[in-house]
């Protein structure tokens, strides 16, 4: 309930301050956005019940560790697919509603900021569902619930007051500044604290797995910025072709950067298995 008050009171805010132009601008901007959360929604499927076993079996230490591994696979899903929508926000937006809108011109251009600004926070969300499956398994709800709801309640509050101290100029991004604004420091900033006390560990516990997700990252992205600068006219051909060299390139990263010496080994040992069969 608390991360749907985020969304539609940001949408509700869009309407009342620029009608249904900024109704629809925000719905275009968030639906893309929100596909990189789709992305991450197979790795999280499944934690709160392992969670829940090794909580009941007074598994601490498993519990954590399985927190570390879905930490780090989440980051490795959403931080390369939140950095695609990013660069490639305005050709994916092009190609999918450029014909189908009276001006396209109107429409891309602000909606285009408006999906770079949403796409931090919607990573951040994508990695905190790791933490509250966790937190959910184990039976922290009552902990973390609260902070949850109450950011989706300051949320549209904060796009407010922007609505009125942001220059002219930015006044459009300012429910979409609110949102992701207080989206970061509720679940990026202030969950984990919550997570760490309910699970018996350290605040910076909860940002180490992130950080091979980060360096696959930093070495893959410049595939992403060579293909924008370098394709001066988008066609699905080319959006099809960078996304699939881009997941390649993020495939191989993953066995070298991402996964551990011992995870090669047992995952090469699994396949060779599998094929000696």
């Amino acid at each position: 309930v608390g991360v749907s008050l985020y969304e539609r009171l940001a949408a509700l805010l869009m309407n009342l301050a620029f009608g249904v132009f900024g109704n629809a601008v925000f719905g275009v901007a968030h639906r893309l956005v929100a596909y990189v959360r789709m992305t991450t929604t197979g790795v999280t499927f499944g934690l709160d019940s392992a969670s829940a076993r090794l909580s009941s079996g007074a598994q601490a230490d498993s519990v954590r560790d399985l927190l570390r591994h879905s930490i780090r696979l989440q980051a490795f899903v959403a931080l390369p697919a939140s950095l695609a929508v990013f660069v490639l926000a305005e050709p994916a937006l092009r190609l999918w509603i450029g014909g189908r809108v009276a001006n396209p011109e109107a429409v891309i251009p602000p909606a285009v900021t408006i999906v770079q600004i949403l796409i931090f926070s919607i990573a951040s969300r994508a990695i905190a569902d790791g933490w509250t499956s966790v937190l959910f398994g184990a039976g922290h709800v009552r902990r973390y619930a609260p902070l949850v709801l109450t950011g989706g309640l300051v949320s549209p509050i904060v796009g407010g007051a922007l609505l009125l101290l942001l220059p002219e100029s930015l006044r459009f991004q300012a429910p979409a500044i609110g949102f992701a604004v207080v989206f970061i420091i509720v679940h990026g900033l202030l969950l984990p604290a919550v997570a760490a006390r309910c699970l018996d560990t350290n605040y910076t516990a909860m940002f180490t797995p992130l950080g091979r997700p980060l360096l696959a990252l930093a070495i893959g992205a410049p595939i992403l910025f060579a293909a924008n600068a370098m394709i001066a006219e988008w066609t699905l051909v080319h959006l099809a072709a960078v996304a699939a060299g881009y997941g390649l390139a993020f495939a191989i990263l993953g066995w070298l950067v991402v996964m551990t010496g011992a995870e090669r080994r047992r995952f090469g040992g699994a396949v060779r298995r599998q094929l000696a069969r």
